[in-house]
């Protein structure tokens, strides 16, 4: 399965930018250029959600590590049905709380290494197999056990329901090695797994879920590289992400929960 023939819609991918640029405290985030690459990874999340949702007319998503809510505001920049979607976040930090009053429909405290507290959450019959998509985006790289958290939270989906998300990426045969070395130094809530494309395969099979694309971002970026104002550019560096999976760069994914 491959992406939507909209991603390489560079004016739709600028909408989507302008839409986080205005949120107060956000433009120096976007960036001046007026493509900026590194918010692919909200363009490519974006899509691949659209994806598993599009057919479900009040759909209901769980966000897991929404910082400041860059995704919800990016995908309602792009489209206006994202104020028909139930969209709710998770988060460790208490200042996620205040995102209720932008369009989230509920904001939950969690921290995500307390395994026993996160089967709680997702066992619980409000939250279990109740939600169309669940978001990891740049989330598992900062766990310990990304595999036992995919395990736990694959719970929450219905059947034909995904888990859509994204991190930096590494190829296999150096991936363990850079785990290591970052578990060295890693600092509270800092990156602590590093993933492949063959790692996120096999990390979506052992949680029982059919993997339905893998895709990476980019050839090459810089903050505010004058390249990165021409659709020429962008459209290029989607088509190498897509194209060469394993370029280390970031991987975005979907996996879903089988229907039967």
């Amino acid at each position: 399965m491959v992406l939507a023939q909209g991603i390489w819609n560079a004016r739709g991918f600028f909408k989507g930018c302008r839409a986080v640029g205005r949120r107060p405290g956000l433009a120096g985030h976007v960036g001046k250029a007026r493509l900026p690459l590194h918010m692919l990874r909200y363009w490519i999340t974006h899509h691949l959600l659209s994806g598993v949702i599009s057919t479900q007319p009040s759909p209901r998503i769980l966000e897991i590590g929404i910082d400041r809510g860059q995704l919800y505001f990016f995908a309602e920049g792009v489209d206006k049905e994202v104020k028909n979607w139930r969209w709710e976040g998770a988060d460790l930090d208490p200042r996620t709380q205040s995102l209720r009053q932008d369009g989230y429909q509920q904001i939950h405290l969690l921290n995500f290494e307390d395994l026993e507290k996160v089967a709680q959450f997702v066992s619980h019959p409000e939250r279990e197999g109740q939600f169309d998509a669940v978001v990891v985006l740049h989330f598992l790289e900062h766990l310990d056990q990304p595999e036992a958290v995919m395990n736990l939270i694959k719970r929450l989906l219905k059947p034909g329901g995904a888990i859509v998300g994204g991190m930096p990426g590494c190829p296999e045969f150096f991936r363990a090695m850079r785990e290591q070395k970052i578990r060295k130094s890693a600092k509270p809530h800092g990156h602590k797994s590093v993933f492949s494309a063959e790692r996120i395969d096999s990390m979506a099979r052992q949680a029982g879920l059919e993997p339905r694309v893998t895709t990476g971002a980019f050839f090459a970026r810089s903050r505010d590289f004058q390249l990165e104002n021409h659709a020429w550019w962008f459209r290029f560096n989607v088509w190498f992400g897509r194209a060469f999976t394993r370029w280390p760069s970031e991987l975005y994914f979907e996996a879903r929960r089988p229907r039967s």
